[in-house]
């Protein structure tokens, strides 16, 4: 997997860096803008909403089923073990994404993936959207326990996810995975990261948002409205400050307009380099 850069957060910006340190282990699933931010528009070039769709049109399909679109299995579920159904959580939630248009290029069958993925986009983040995948027990290097899809966020923080390669026998990875399915993650649990939810029994380690999706608004401070990010590609809470790929400068999100701070810093409630 390529190493992350990350760039140094300007002294005139105060630097409240949300960091991940997060960890992710091994299940059966993981083993192997113009001069500024754009809020012009809220608009996702890929719904959010179809990914959950898709997603949930599959509940109950195993490695080797016909799935939702007509098609056969999801991606490598079927064969990717010499032949034989593989460990397929992250087969079925790449699946899930291309078929709503987005690009899964650097997506593989390891559940880690999608958090290198995340890192490298800029969509790795700790509040959950509907469309994200949530990535559970990441222990670097692209290696993670699990990935499920989020389907709903509810009011609370709660949210329900889908997961493929869910609830096989034990025995061989081949007897595992022919024997799993793709299941509906209820009731809701905490979509806190770092939290273990007793449903899914492994620690949850970041969300990652599909490049050029908006996601669901995170909450926003004091009520304030948010502001749609093009470099990171998702709605951003009140406060927060974004390092901008079109000019590198930084800006705040100041109820519903990005506001240039480069030289009138201001406390940002998260800040998001490049």
């Amino acid at each position: 997997m390529q190493p992350t850069t990350t760039n140094t957060v300007p002294t005139r910006v105060l630097q409240s860096s949300i960091i991940l340190g997060l960890a992710f282990a091994l299940t059966a699933c993981g083993a192997n803008g113009q001069g500024g931010e754009d809020i012009g528009s809220n608009n996702a070039a890929i719904s959010t909403a179809s990914i959950a769709s898709i997603a949930l049109a599959n509940v109950g399909k195993g490695a080797c089923s016909t799935n939702s679109k007509g098609g056969a299995y999801f991606d490598s579920s079927c064969t990717g073990n010499g032949g034989e159904p593989e460990y397929w959580c992250a087969d079925f939630a790449r699946w899930v994404w291309a078929e709503a248009g987005v690009d899964t290029s650097g997506l593989d069958a390891a559940a880690g993936s999608f958090y290198v993925y995340g890192q490298n986009h800029g969509t790795l983040h700790s509040t959950p959207a509907v469309g994200d995948a949530v990535v559970f027990d990441y222990s670097g290097g692209g290696v993670a326990d699990h990935v499920a899809i989020v389907t709903q966020v509810n009011s609370n923080g709660t949210i329900e996810t889908v997961s493929g390669d869910w609830g096989g026998e034990s025995g061989s990875e081949a007897h595992f995975s022919s024997t799993s399915h793709a299941d509906l993650n209820t009731p809701a649990y905490a979509g806190d990261v770092g939290s273990t939810p007793d449903i899914m029994g492994m620690t949850i380690s970041g969300f990652i948002s599909p490049s050029g999706t908006g996601g669901s608004p995170p909450p926003s401070s004091g009520g304030s409205a948010g502001c749609y990010s093009d470099t990171l590609g998702r709605e951003m809470p009140a406060n927060a400050c974004v390092q901008s790929s079109s000019d590198s400068a930084w800006y705040q999100c100041d109820n519903g307009s990005w506001v240039d701070r480069w030289t009138d810093p201001t406390a940002c409630d998260g800040t998001y380099p490049l």
